[in-house]
């Protein structure tokens, strides 16, 4: 009976080790996890707790960079400087750049955000990534060298799981809005596209039936708000918003009515607000897509205009809710029908290469933020020495038109590209 005891301990000590060097192995690749921000404004408290009450420890300015570990409310944890157990608030810091880990035996890496796209390679279980944006339901990483996308589930440590977190709140978010929308009565009003689109006067309400539509022909239509227009599901001011048309659009009309007409832009048909609408004669003009951008680029910078003000949010597409510079980028052009790539990294091999001199209306501007030579943040160049952007700066947070020619953007400037007519 004592052999068979000894020979126990001797088996329970064996796990105990082969246990203990398993936990190290896992709390080593999770310390080498690490995501990379920079702080955007100068004087930031750098503070013991997460906190507004609490001590600060000193401060931090624009450039400096920092060490993210956790996220806490509205506070990161970070290192710097060897110290720990520090914190930030986060919308004084840039994320640049997330680690990861591997949570599967062997995933693909593809070339595209899609189970469709071409397989660059393969990672395997445990192996640390660096993931450099989101996409959907993708982590964006830093493959060999390239660019590729492995599913999100597939991925942990760090702080991935609160941003997998938040896109799926965000999505929740975003059905739910669906939902009520679709549940509304048709009594009541629906919300607007962007804070512009509230200013306008809402149409009167709709009668208890649907109004009578009158078919036209040889006629077209042209947006007369300067705010824009929403192009409805139904004749009704709770009805669904489809899309914003921009201010000055031209649009095909199908039918009238005192209230509302029926219309068709760029393949979507809707209603609008007949007050909102110049109804003329003739052939609808056909918009100049010439190296010049010509009305395009009028319409896209409009259009572009009507969400200033909407928030920063990483990794953001949603023009109403929160955008990132090349989410904001992206989402605009993508409205009148060109894609684009979705980092500004990658916008910025698209279209053609223009100088800073020679900068046209709807030209993308690039720039390094993070002074390590490579692009980094990305803005639409809207004439007069200025540029619309979705700004990470706690001065100017969210969308807005910022002086290309200022000392900051000078500095950082990198590039321009010519998208449209090309």
């Amino acid at each position: 009976m004592k052999l068979l005891f000894k020979r126990l301990l001797k088996i329970s000590a064996a796990f105990a080790v082969v246990t203990l060097f398993s936990v190290l192995l896992c709390m080593t690749a999770f310390a080498q996890v690490k995501t990379i921000g920079v702080v955007n404004d100068d004087g930031v408290n750098v503070r013991d707790a997460a906190s507004l009450d609490s001590n600060v420890v000193f401060h931090l300015s624009t450039g400096d960079t920092v060490s993210i570990l956790d996220v806490s409310g509205d506070f990161y944890s970070i290192a710097y400087g060897g110290s720990n157990n520090l914190f930030i608030n986060s919308k004084y810091v840039d994320i640049k750049q997330i680690g990861g880990i591997v949570n599967g035996d062997v995933v693909n890496v593809r070339d595209s955000a899609s189970t469709d796209g071409n397989i660059l390679g393969q990672v395997t279980d445990g192996e640390l990534l660096t993931i450099t944006d989101v996409a959907g339901d993708w982590f964006q990483i830093d493959y060999n060298g390239q660019v590729g996308y492995v599913k999100q589930e597939f991925v942990t440590g760090g702080i991935t799981e609160t941003i997998k977190a938040q896109a799926q709140a965000q999505q929740q978010a975003q059905q739910q809005q669906q939902a009520q929308q679709a549940a509304k009565a048709s009594a009541q009003p629906a919300t607007p596209v962007s804070a512009s689109l509230a200013k306008q006067s809402a149409p009167p309400p709709a009668a208890d039936s649907a109004p009578v539509m009158n078919p036209v022909s040889g006629q077209y239509g042209v947006v007369n708000t300067s705010d824009g227009l929403n192009l409805r599901e139904s004749p009704s001011q709770g009805a669904a918003i489809l899309i914003a048309l921009p201010s000055g659009a031209a649009v095909d009309l199908l039918a009238t009515s005192d209230q509302w007409n029926e219309v068709t832009y760029d393949g979507t048909t809707g209603y609008v607000a007949a007050q909102f609408l110049d109804v003329k004669s003739g052939t609808k003009p056909v918009a100049d897509t010439s190296a010049s951008g010509g009305s395009t680029a009028d319409q896209i910078i409009a259009y572009a205009k009507q969400f200033i003000g909407t928030p920063y949010v990483w990794a953001g597409t949603n023009l109403n809710k929160g955008v990132d510079c090349s989410g904001f980028v992206y989402s605009v052009f993508k409205h009148f029908g060109i894609t684009l790539n979705r980092s500004s990294h990658d916008q910025a091999t698209q279209g053609v290469k223009v100088g800073k001199a020679n900068l046209q209306e709807g030209d993308l501007v690039f720039f390094d933020t993070d002074n390590n030579g490579t692009v980094s943040h990305v803005g639409i160049y809207i004439g007069g020495g200025q540029f619309i952007e979705s700004s990470s700066s706690s001065k100017h947070w969210g969308v807005t038109i910022s002086d290309l020619n200022s000392s900051y953007y000078t500095s950082v400037f990198i590039t321009a590209r010519r998208i449209l007519g090309n």
